[in-house]
């Protein structure tokens, strides 16, 4: 696909992930209320905020090796291998590892079970659903995955309402 269809592909599915990500985020802040809203958003952004730490650059380098010429599926295995890792590792430290007393300094009444929750979905987001867009724009498949974007986002909105209608958000 030329690089102008892909430009205005990219935008028109970033104009409508935008605008249905900003009534998803209305949604949910004008059903949970400000307290419980701060409350999902601090989970999900406390581990947003260590992705660095436990990528350590991994992801650009990864990227920059993919854009310079065609890798093959086991260097691709590999990267998925660390990428797997990298979530256990955490998951495991947060779930048996941390001792009550610093998990309860960074996740002040909160239950673990909660805060695993927010993990995974931070995890899929700022990770792998990342590191698989990045992989299609890379492969010129920008169509593909802005419709596939659009269909999750459009996805996620539908959950939400249904939450909200069913009373269980």
């Amino acid at each position: 696909m030329h690089y102008k269809k892909r430009f205005i592909v990219s935008f028109i599915a970033n104009f409508f992930k935008a605008g249905l990500g900003a009534v998803t985020s209305f949604l949910i802040a004008r059903q949970l209320g400000p307290d419980e809203t701060g409350r999902m958003f601090f989970l999900l952004f406390s581990f947003a905020s260590f992705k660095g730490l436990f990528d350590l650059g991994t992801s650009s380098a990864f990227f920059t090796f993919l854009s310079k010429e065609t890798q093959s599926v086991r260097f691709i295995n590999i990267f998925f291998c660390w990428v797997l890792i990298q979530f256990i590792a955490v998951f495991v430290f947060v779930a048996f590892l941390l001792p009550e007393s610093y998990f309860n300094l960074i996740w002040v009444k909160e239950d673990r079970f909660t805060v695993l929750l927010a993990f995974v979905a931070s995890f899929m987001l700022n990770s792998v659903w990342t590191i698989t867009a990045q992989m299609a724009e890379a492969a010129r498949k920008t169509l593909q995955v802005q419709l596939l974007a659009v269909l999750f986002t459009g996805l996620h909105i539908l959950i939400i309402i249904l939450l909200i209608f069913f009373n269980k958000l």
